[in-house]
């Protein structure tokens, strides 16, 4: 079943699921849904990052235990990026930041 909130066009809502454009809508999770979604575009920061990772033509494979403290640097040192401001990797500290606050 599919209802748009009245109040909030950007977020659609599914028997056990939310999707919206708000990270703050990620915490819906506590309320009776079983997942969040949070569609979102990449900043053209990132974006060019992913471009220049992806024609480099290296793979990235890790597994890594983070907290939102290290999670930058963890990042920086996998891409090889020094302790730049990397935007990829500050984006993904941000993700690593929302998952702990939720969990």
């Amino acid at each position: 079943m599919l209802a748009n909130n009245l109040n909030s066009p950007e977020i659609v809502t599914y028997h056990h699921a939310i999707e919206s454009e708000q990270s703050s809508d990620l915490a819906t999770i506590y309320q009776e849904k079983n997942i969040s979604i949070w569609r979102r575009d990449l900043s053209i920061a990132v974006q060019r990052n992913l471009e220049v990772l992806m024609k480099s033509g290296r793979e990235y494979r890790a597994a890594m235990t983070v907290s939102p403290q290290n999670a930058e640097a963890a990042i920086n040192e996998l891409l090889g990026c020094g302790n730049q401001n990397h935007a990829l990797s500050k984006d993904i500290a941000e993700l690593v930041d929302m998952f702990c606050v939720l969990f």
